[in-house]
């Protein structure tokens, strides 16, 4: 028997071959030859996993047998014995299996049954090795001229498809060209993602793109969604195969929705084949070809529909990553027009010699706010050289040359974020302070451009101003009573303390305790408004830190020892000199190592370290990503019961005091440490706290201090 393929390509004028002829005669001999009762060449492809039977003298078909043999086709013993066992229920008791080969694939079979199990088949004779050989040529060039057919398909159906087509329009295209009865129904069905920024999934569903009935027409069931989490054995049954035959869709039904089945019903579908739409490893969808009748596809049929889905994947990919580049551009845009921040994005130029100087830079984009800031239109910005883009922005001279000279000294990919503000007139007319800073852009941890912040702190500044005046001439109002409030009440104890009741005695003490009190908070408050508005007075000098962590620990050696606590320095002999207020930072140091004091358990170590560090592998995980360097690294640690994660960065704040604080009443009202990081960030530095460690107690302090020689 020959099964005649359904594509309408195939060509219709050529002559009928001797290959029928050839291909009976071999098997007639093989038959003679072996000895068995049934003999069959079937033809097989190992591109669509599909075995195909092609002639047969004597065979008793059924579904089970092929199944069977399908089984066995990758064992590669030739001749391959097939046992009663595995026989058992198609009428047979034994039999064997060749492979007929071409260029190391399997291409087809020769399949010998007996229903007699005594009865023994030749395996092995010169006779028999010459017609299996026949049969092998006579495939092989039946493959060929597939092969050639296939590619005639795939060019006719490619030189119609234009890159700008809809999935509807390659159906029809498919329908005219290449499906002829009695192939009868088509649907290009294409995964839709659960979200729209991730096109490649996890999906939701399967969506109708494209359809033809020849009963119907084009467009039949567009826009049907079939919900993945309700056909997972379906999909995972096309995705192991790739290319799924069904002869009868029935033995399916109970796969499918009651929806999908009706619709199926009502195109007459019949026998289908199911074709996997994948392209760069991704799954895109699934190719549906139907008949209204009992229907074997052919080998050569699956392999053009598995091609031609091929083709459609990768015009269906191309189509994708477009829309995926509009989609992010569209998003990328709004993003950045909704900042109310200027923001310039500059790539490196690699028609330039020197791809990582900033001179031989192009802009990408600009968003909304940079355009209105430096009145320059987003058209004339994007494309320009970052040089080209700082002579066109609406800034002074002098202003303009500082900043040329600082960015374009910057690497295009140094991972460091320089910052620095400036003062200029807006375009409204109004004086305005503007911050910048750059940081690198990472792509797979490489960095692939620099992008420009620019944000206006005028009214920022000027709240803080605000509120700083307020709040020292509030604080001075209000120490000038306290002084008074103080000195008498220190006059009354020392004048008249032994003279004085007991309770009188004890309440003048309190009144001068928290006078005290307020007179340190108020301090406080002034320095830290100062820092805030850069007020601070600062005695810079270059001096060794070591020398200064040295006399600060030693002011704590009898509270050490009243409290059972003891301290242990670990400061490298190497450290080079720093330029900093030696009175600043001594109080930073004594306000960490008073805060450890206060937390540290009875018999337990206090530890400082200090070392150099001049590269960012030598921080710690967690530091600020700005942290100047080289620098001198200063660390403070206790065994308390230290602080979570959300409490290390709060108890910065004015005021914060910790839940182990509170609890147990410690004196302090949470403003050192934010005192002690504005004097740490005025010297360049920076001041941070570690969380608590697993399997270990206590908190641990950062700050470092850059090197006198960076300074």
């Amino acid at each position: 028997m020959t099964i005649h393929g359904a594509l309408q390509t195939q060509p219709q004028d050529v002559p009928e071959s001797s290959t029928p002829f050839l291909l009976r005669q071999a098997l007639n001999m093989l038959y003679q030859e072996i000895g068995a009762d049934a003999v069959c060449v079937c033809q097989y492809s190992h591109e669509v996993k599909h075995l195909h039977p092609v002639l047969d003298i004597g065979l008793n078909r059924s579904p089970s047998l092929q199944a069977i043999i399908e089984s066995h086709i990758l064992y590669f013993d030739s001749p391959y014995v097939l046992t009663t066992d595995a026989l058992k229920g198609t009428g047979y008791s034994g039999g064997l299996m060749w492979h007929l080969t071409s260029s190391g694939d399997i291409i087809g079979l020769v399949v010998a049954l007996t229903v007699d199990g005594a009865k023994r088949l030749i395996s092995e004779s010169d006779v028999l090795q010459q017609w299996l050989e026949v049969c092998r040529l006579v495939l092989e060039n039946q493959l060929l001229r597939e092969n050639d057919v296939i590619t005639h398909t795939i060019r006719d159906v490619a030189a119609n498809i234009g890159d700008d087509m809809t999935p509807q329009d390659m159906v029809n295209i498919l329908s005219a060209r290449l499906f002829r009865p009695p192939i009868r129904f088509c649907a290009l069905l294409q995964f839709g993602p659960v979200r729209e920024d991730r096109p490649y999934g996890p999906f939701a569903y399967l969506e109708v793109m494209g359809s033809w009935s020849r009963q119907f027409g084009p467009g039949i069931g567009a826009g049907i969604r079939l919900y993945v989490d309700q056909y997972t054995e379906v999909l995972g049954e096309i995705s192991r195969r790739r290319v799924w035959p069904i002869p009868d869709i029935r033995a399916i039904e109970k796969l499918i929705d009651p929806l999908t089945r009706a619709f199926i019903r009502g195109a007459n579908v019949r026998s289908a084949a199911l074709i996997s739409l994948g392209a760069g490893g991704h799954d895109l969808g699934v190719l549906l070809v139907g008949s209204d009748e009992d229907y074997q596809f052919t080998p050569q049929e699956l392999r053009v529909y598995l091609s031609v889905s091929e083709f459609l994947a990768m015009t269906a990919m191309t189509r994708l990553l477009q829309q995926q580049r509009d989609f992010v551009r569209r998003a990328r845009g709004a993003i950045l027009d909704a900042v109310t921040d200027g923001v310039v994005m500059v790539l490196p130029n690699a028609s330039r010699s020197v791809p990582n100087d900033n001179a031989n830079t192009y802009v990408l984009m600009v968003n909304q706010c940079f355009t209105t800031m430096f009145n320059i239109p987003q058209s004339k910005a994007e494309g320009l050289s970052l040089t080209q883009l700082l002579n066109k922005m609406q800034i002074p001279d002098d202003l303009r040359q500082e900043l040329i000279s600082h960015w374009i000294s910057t690497p295009l990919r140094d991972p460091s974020t320089p910052r620095g503000e400036f003062t200029m007139v807006h375009p409204h007319g109004n004086l305005v302070t503007i911050e910048w800073y750059s940081a690198p852009v990472y792509q797979d941890s490489r960095v692939m451009g620099r992008i420009f912040t620019f944000h206006d702190v005028t009214a920022d500044r000027m709240a803080i101003s605000l509120r700083a005046n307020f709040i020292s001439r509030l604080s001075h109002e209000l120490r000038t009573p306290l002084t008074s409030i103080k000195g008498f009440a220190q006059l009354i104890l020392e004048e008249m303390g032994s003279e004085m009741p007991p309770l009188a005695y004890e309440y003048t003490q309190i009144i001068l305790d928290n006078a005290r009190q307020l007179t340190a908070l108020f301090t406080n408050i002034i320095e830290i408004t100062r820092a805030d508005t850069g007020e601070m007075k600062l005695n810079i000098a270059q001096a060794w830190l070591k020398d200064l962590i040295e006399n600060t620990a030693y002011h704590f050696e009898s509270a050490a020892t009243d409290e059972r606590k003891w301290l242990r320095l670990e400061i490298s002999e190497q450290l080079p000199q720093v330029q900093m207020d030696s009175n600043r930072i001594g109080l930073v140091l004594h306000e960490l190592l008073s805060n450890a004091f206060r937390h540290a358990p009875e018999n337990s170590e206090i530890k400082i370290q200090a070392i150099y560090v001049d590269s960012s592998s030598k921080i710690p995980h967690g530091a600020p990503e700005d942290v100047v360097i080289p620098a001198v690294l200063v660390s403070v640690t206790d065994e308390g019961s230290g602080f979570s994660t959300e409490e290390a960065e709060q108890i910065f704040l004015p005021f914060y005091r910790t839940q182990e604080a509170r609890s147990a009443r410690m004196p302090g009202m949470g403003l050192g440490l934010t005192n002690a990081r504005s004097i740490i960030e005025i010297h360049r530095g920076k001041l941070w706290a570690e969380p608590r460690r697993p399997r270990k107690r206590g908190a641990r302090f950062f700050f470092t201090l850059p090197t006198a020689e960076l300074s």
